[in-house]
């Protein structure tokens, strides 16, 4: 199934998105009528879970990375060179910049538990009832943002 095309202002939403990564402002300055902040957050919340807009955001940051030339390795090459030059001059700088190498490695994990990646497989009920859930919390959606949701 093709993914529906971005409207005008799910385009300028992400856009917008790209300035400060808060889908909050970004659904204020892309122009969604809303009568209240948390109106405004549940239309940015809302558009995130959007597949045609979680495409068009990725599509924008990948243009980004590619336009600054910023990739993983770049990051690190970075990092590294910091811990190795500060070592001794600003030990603080140094161990900030391994703690994220450690991070991106996963060696502070004793067992990578965030790196498992946990299937869940479903009966025909209990999808029955998530997909309900669902279509429940897009009529409550729909109830507080009057349907701009757009």
């Amino acid at each position: 199934m093709k993914d529906k095309p971005l409207t005008a202002k799910q385009q300028r939403f992400c856009e917008q998105y790209q300035i400060d990564l808060n889908a909050t402002q970004a659904a204020i300055r892309a122009g969604y009528g809303a009568n209240s902040v948390n109106a405004f957050r549940v239309i940015g919340c809302h558009n995130l879970m959007k597949a045609n807009v979680k495409a068009e955001l990725a599509r924008l940051r990948a243009d980004i990375t590619e336009k600054i030339g910023l990739t993983a390795q770049y990051v690190l090459d970075k990092l590294k060179k910091i811990a190795e030059a500060t070592e001794h001059s600003n030990p603080t700088v140094s161990v900030r910049a391994l703690e994220l190498l450690g991070k991106h490695k996963g060696i502070f994990e004793l067992d990578n538990a965030q790196k498992a990646s946990e299937v869940r497989i479903y009966t025909y009920n209990e999808l029955k009832a998530e997909l309900a859930d669902n279509d429940a919390r897009d009529k409550e959606i729909e109830g507080i943002t009057g349907g701009m949701a757009e």
